[in-house]
């Protein structure tokens, strides 16, 4: 990704001091500005939960009905403005999907309310413990649903639609003079399931209503991320992380209807989704919960609004790439029939050769609609059709002010997946099974990212385009090279104290963008855990109170120098990513961690010193940055005495390590006395880690303190 003309905004995170997000604040009322302009607002709740069994959606092997209920699942809505002015309404609703039949039917029943398609809004929270609604996934089970589960379908849907249409009159009636204010934080249980480091947006846009009187009348947030916590092997009804959000937040803000939308987080699951038992997965889905609940109640930067909401949509044609010919249809159908074949390919082979036996034509296009709210110029809302994947948000905030920008993804509609180009060359589930189960003949055509962002373009309103970063705001970011092996991806386990970001320290991902650093930085693999990275992060942002601090991780374990030299494949990554993050900020150090694959060899740790020497000396050329802070760390002292011994020459590129400073200025060494492993004889324990981090923050900011005099 090219980042030249991509302008990071830190937005409210710069000020936000030194949030940890999960941490309790005895203040749970919601505290508006007395500022913001009065709007006619009203907030309703409906229960929509079954009595009885149905199929939930979002897993093609539970092909069960539901045995009861987890937890109860909500429709709510926000109204919003005069019948004069003529009403807009929101609705959130606890669902996986949402057919467009549901809200051509609302919006017909709702027009003689005067609701407009640019002022209708749903959104699904993507819940996959929700039950499954007649024309959405209709291929998810790989054949043809029994007519005894079809009806118990057919019944809910009609009873869905019916009780959207009641909780919509509801909020119309309840409108009340109110205030509305808004702002943004961060919460990071949100990974990316296919790319290590790959786009998450953690941003949590927060919209607070108050009454004039001061009370509570609704929070709304939005976080990009699937309502997957509980998992196929869960029978039971439930929100999932969205509805415990739900209720931990209608818990600390007294008598407001908590609503939770859902951004683009297609392709992001929640943390340590899977390998754990049901009552693991239930307690994290209450965790994640409480962890947006609490990141809402903490949020003290709101902003008042004051100028009135316009409404806009748009609706698209997304083209699909070539179809398939009937040949292949029928190749389609033949493998996938064989033990090792994917059944829901063959059925959906089979039903596309019936339609056209029967003369059909299949669809070339997807039918997509898409809409922006905005108040003024003071803050604007983007809802995008389908399960979109996380490069489009950020793609949206660097085209747009991110600073006033909210987007929301799973609206008022869900007829596919929306990939990006970046994850259409992939071929990837998001890109092509799941079109399988959506019904469609083929996957969209890579012009996708452009037609939907470009449509944005057309009905967001005049003045919400990003500006360029100036010089000043670059030197607000301070970015840091993370270099080395596995002790510096880290193997640390992560505990609670790990997982609490800090909103001034960034990281740089692996498709080039910045985002909250969360652990793992170094990726989600089976091995990951923690390394020095963030505490370093952390340590260095509690001395720069004014600046933010940017991690490039490009560790790699089990690595010879000799691919950190010039010329090396990881060296030449290191320098790509460094200048590339150096487009939004100042390049301010380099940490190194690496030896313990040059201990094996007498040859390789004999020469570690000169070569060491020679890369830290091209990489500072290479950067533009002569005087640029290069901090080692010595490899453990217990691989002296392993009881395998596979390092016998650990000493020797300690040693060597240890000589740096002497041989280089602006150079330090971080000594690794008295740290312990994690029970490999390889590896630092998380205590060890941690010490690790607060160690190479020490010493980095004494080589910033003394390359600043010479300056």
């Amino acid at each position: 990704m090219n980042l030249a003309s991509s302008f990071f905004r830190i937005g409210l995170l710069i000020f936000c001091g030194h949030l940890l997000i999960g941490t309790a604040v005895a203040k749970p009322d919601l505290r508006d500005p007395e500022d913001g302009r009065l709007y006619s607002v009203g907030a309703a709740r409906i229960d929509i939960t079954p009595d009885y069994p149905v199929l939930m959606n979002g897993f093609y092997y539970r092909t069960n009905e539901s045995t009861g209920v987890l937890q109860r699942i909500f429709a709510k809505a926000l109204a919003f403005g005069t019948d004069a002015e003529g009403p807009a309404i929101l609705i959130s609703a606890d669902n996986c999907g949402l057919p467009n039949h549901v809200r051509e039917t609302l919006l017909k029943r709702l027009e003689r309310k005067g609701i407009t398609s640019d002022k209708l809004a749903i959104c699904v929270s993507h819940s996959h413990s929700s039950p499954k609604l007649a024309g959405n996934l209709n291929n998810m089970f790989g054949k043809d649903i029994p007519p005894a589960q079809q009806a118990h379908i057919d019944r809910y849907t009609r009873e869905f639609v019916d009780k959207l249409e009641k909780v919509a009159l509801a909020a119309l009636k309840n409108r009340k003079p109110a205030r509305l204010s808004w702002g943004k934080t961060s919460v990071g249980f949100a990974v990316n399931r296919r790319v290590s480091n790959g786009p998450v947006d953690h941003d949590l846009p927060v919209l607070k209503v108050m009454s004039q009187s001061g009370k509570n009348i609704a929070v709304l947030v939005n976080y990009a991320c699937h309502c997957t916590t509980l998992h196929a092997d869960n029978m039971k009804i439930s929100g999932d992380w969205a509805g415990h959000a739900q209720e931990e937040m209608e818990r600390v803000f007294p008598g407001a209807v908590a609503m939770t939308v859902i951004g683009c987080g297609a392709e992001c699951n929640p943390a340590s989704m899977s390998n754990t038992n049901a009552e693991t997965k239930l307690a994290l889905a209450k965790e994640y919960g409480r962890t947006i609940a609490e990141a809402a109640r903490e949020l003290q930067a709101m902003i008042p609004l004051s100028e009135k909401l316009e409404c806009r949509s748009k609706s698209i044609q997304l083209p699909l790439a070539p179809l398939p010919t009937r040949q292949e249809w029928e190749t389609l159908v033949k493998v996938n029939e064989q033990p090792k074949g994917l059944p829901q390919t063959a059925y959906h082979a089979r039903k596309n050769l019936a339609r056209l036996d029967r003369g059909e034509t299949l669809p070339t296009e997807v039918p997509y609609i898409l809409q922006t709210w905005n108040f003024g110029k003071e803050l604007a809302f983007v809802f995008l059709a389908g399960e979109v994947v996380g490069d489009y948000s950020l793609r949206l905030k660097k085209e747009f002010d991110q600073e006033r920008l909210w987007v929301t993804a799973y609206a008022n509609d869900v007829p596919c997946y929306i990939p990006s180009r970046r994850v259409w060359k992939q071929h990837a589930y998001e890109t092509e099974t799941s079109m399988v189960y959506y019904d469609w003949p083929t996957r969209l055509a890579e012009s996708t990212e452009d037609t939907v962002i470009g449509a944005v373009h057309e009905i967001m309103p005049p003045g919400f385009a990003a500006a360029e970063r100036s010089s000043v705001e670059k030197e607000k970011l301070h970015i840091y090279l993370l270099l080395g092996q596995s002790n510096m991806v880290g193997r640390g386990v992560i505990e609670s104290q790990d997982r609490a970001a800090h909103a001034r320290v960034l990281l740089f991902t692996a498709s080039n963008h910045w985002d909250l650093a969360v652990e793992p930085l170094h990726g989600s693999g089976p091995h990951a855990g923690f390394g020095p990275g963030l505490v370093f992060g952390k340590s260095v942002a509690l001395q720069n109170t004014n600046a933010n601090i940017g991690l490039v991780p490009c560790a790699v374990g089990a690595t010879l120098l000799q691919r950190w030299e010039r010329g090396g494949d990881l060296y030449s990554n290191a320098v790509a990513r460094a200048r590339a993050a150096m487009h939004d900020g100042t390049l301010k150090g380099i940490v190194w961690h690496q030896g313990e694959q040059d201990s094996i060899l007498e040859t390789d740790a004999n020469s570690y010193h000169e070569r060491l020497v020679k890369m830290i000396g091209d990489i500072r050329t290479d950067l533009g940055e002569p005087n640029l802070p290069f901090v080692v760390g010595q490899i453990g002292e217990f691989l002296y005495t392993r009881k395998k011994q596979q390092t016998p020459f650990a000493k020797t590129v300690n040693d060597a390590l240890a000589r740096v400073p002497q041989d280089v200025p602006f150079t330090a060494c971080v000594r690794s006395t008295g740290l312990m492993h994690n029970g490999d004889e390889v590896h630092f324990d998380g205590k060890s880690q941690r010490e690790l981090g607060k160690r190479y923050a020490t010493e980095i900011l004494k080589l910033r303190s003394a390359t600043n005099k010479t300056k």
